[in-house]
Formats: C-alpha cells, sequence, structure tokens
C-alpha cells in the first residue's frame, strides 16, 4: 500500500486525537476532508474564465467569475469579478474608456459605492446565492 508522510505541527496533534476518539484511522480522516475540499474547490473553479482587459495601455489578463454586472443610467457598465486567488477585480467602462481596479478584499470594493449601489448588489448577490464573510 502507498504511503505519505504528513508532518504535523505540536499544536495540532490535538486535532489528531480527536478525530482518533470517533474511531477512524487518521488517513481515512485525511481522505475525507481532501475528499471535501476538492469537491468545493472543483465546483468554486468551474465558473472561473480567463479575461483580457485593455485599460490605460496595459493588458490585464486574470482568471476570475463574473460575480456583477451594473448599468448606469449615463452609460457605463461596471463589472465585479472574483478572481481564483480571492481578489476582487472592478472594471468600469464608458464607451472606448475603461478603468480598473484590483482589492485584496470585498469590503474594500464595496466602499466605492454608494448606499443605493451597495444595497443593490448586495440583493443581487443574495439573489445568486453568493455571500462574502470577512
Amino acid at each position: 500500500m502507498p504511503q505519505k508522510n504528513i508532518y504535523v505541527k505540536a499544536e495540532d496533534l490535538k486535532l489528531f486525537k480527536k478525530a482518533e476518539y470517533f474511531g477512524e484511522s487518521i488517513s481515512s480522516v485525511i481522505s475525507k476532508a481532501l475528499d471535501n475540499y476538492l469537491d468545493i474547490e472543483e465546483k468554486r473553479r468551474k465558473s472561473f474564465k480567463e479575461y483580457h482587459v485593455e485599460c490605460d495601455g496595459l493588458t490585464y489578463y486574470f482568471f476570475a467569475r463574473l460575480l456583477i454586472e451594473l448599468r448606469n443610467n449615463n452609460g457605463t457598465v461596471c463589472k465585479i469579478f472574483q478572481t481564483k486567488g480571492d481578489n476582487f477585480v472592478l472594471l468600469c467602462k464608458n464607451g472606448k474608456e475603461a478603468n480598473i481596479k484590483i482589492y485584496g478584499a470585498f469590503h474594500e470594493l464595496i466602499e466605492n459605492f454608494d448606499e443605493n449601489e451597495k444595497e443593490r448588489i448586495m440583493r443581487i448577490l443574495k439573489e445568486k446565492k453568493i455571500v462574502f464573510v470577512e
């Protein structure tokens, strides 16, 4: 039978002891946890696509999923993306003019919108069953 060595921090040994208490082997617990993790990640990443955006003479390439597309009365279209690295990209276009900003957290991105837009964004995300907990 193939073997893999797993190195555990001393402070994590309590978790292993607790898992043994429930009567399953550590390798079984780890395999189930990995299977669970992979299932979640595969589902999450299925909706990711490659995007190319031209802005200020630069081309931005990123893998992301489109969360929201907002259209304003003045013709501006804003798109909010979540990247595979869990950053957030705000892309706003008005005609040929584009503006792109990258944020490390959703709450940083949402601060750029007024209260009505924030409520609209949160409602759309909730309808899509997307919630960010930070």
